[in-house]
C-alpha cells in the first residue's frame, strides 16, 4: 500500500470531511510543521483554498484554512 503524502492528509482533512485545519492541528494530527508550503503545493494541484486570518490570545495572528467549494 502506497504511503500517504502530506498533501494527500490535508486534502483528506479539508476535502472528504470538509473540516477546517490550523498549523498547530496540522503538527498535532499528522506531524506537519510547515502547512503553508502544503497549502501552496495543494494551490498549485488546482484546489481553491480559502485562508481565514484569526487573533488568539496574546494577539497571536494565526491561520485556518478550508476548501473553497
Amino acid at each position: 500500500m502506497k504511503k500517504l503524502t502530506q498533501v494527500d492528509m490535508v486534502v483528506r482533512r479539508l476535502v472528504l470531511n470538509g473540516k477546517k485545519l490550523t498549523a498547530i492541528e496540522a503538527q498535532g494530527l499528522f506531524g506537519i510543521t510547515r502547512l503553508a508550503a502544503v497549502i501552496h503545493k495543494m494551490k498549485m494541484l488546482g484546489y481553491k483554498i480559502h485562508t481565514e486570518y484569526k487573533t488568539g490570545c496574546n494577539c497571536t495572528r494565526y491561520a485556518t484554512y478550508s476548501v473553497s467549494l
